[in-house]
């Protein structure tokens, strides 16, 4: 990803739009929501020796959003909070940046409360479990396998880690 973050929209819904406008708030702790994840250590115990090192575990973050009602109207307030409401659970926000590629993470609403000035901001608080942004969609190949055989490369457009998966179909 690079340079600037634009959140798009949140469980489906336009947060970017002629309604409202969004973007990231950098908390008290500074750029530290938009960074790389942190990650604890995973040790396995070995009776009699030193504990060995399995994996990293991402810690989970806190994103800020600020949303700006463009119209004053209860209506809009109304569906803000419909849409970031904690119990309707984990949804992707879908973000671009600068370079128009939208990456996606998925995150649980955990309060949305207005600001004081202007009124019609609102600040929304998510967590997202697993910090990771992904490509918003699939990225597929498809390629034909002859006699001789078939190479080919996909590369990862994300910030982390993922695997592909094969499917093999035979023509005939």
């Amino acid at each position: 990803m690079a340079g600037v973050l634009i959140p798009e929209s949140f469980a489906g819904n336009d947060i970017q739009s002629a309604t409202y406008k969004a973007r990231f708030v950098v908390p008290r702790e500074g750029l530290q929501a938009l960074a790389s994840f942190q990650a604890e250590a995973v040790e396995s115990e070995r009776p009699g020796r030193f504990p060995a090192h399995v994996r990293q575990q991402p810690t989970s973050r806190d994103i800020h959003l600020e949303v700006q009602g463009l119209s004053d109207t209860q209506a809009n307030h109304e569906t803000l909070k419909k849409w970031f409401d904690p119990s309707a659970g984990e949804q992707y926000l879908v973000a671009s940046d600068d370079a128009a590629a939208n990456r996606r993470i998925y995150c649980q609403p955990l309060m949305i409360f207005p600001q004081d000035a202007p009124v019609k901001n609102y600040h929304i608080v998510l967590r997202a479990a697993t910090p990771v942004w992904e490509n918003n969609s699939a990225e597929t190949d498809t390629e034909v396998v002859t006699a001789s055989g078939q190479t080919w490369a996909n590369t990862n457009a994300g910030n982390h880690r993922a695997y592909p998966k094969f499917t093999i179909k035979p023509n005939t």
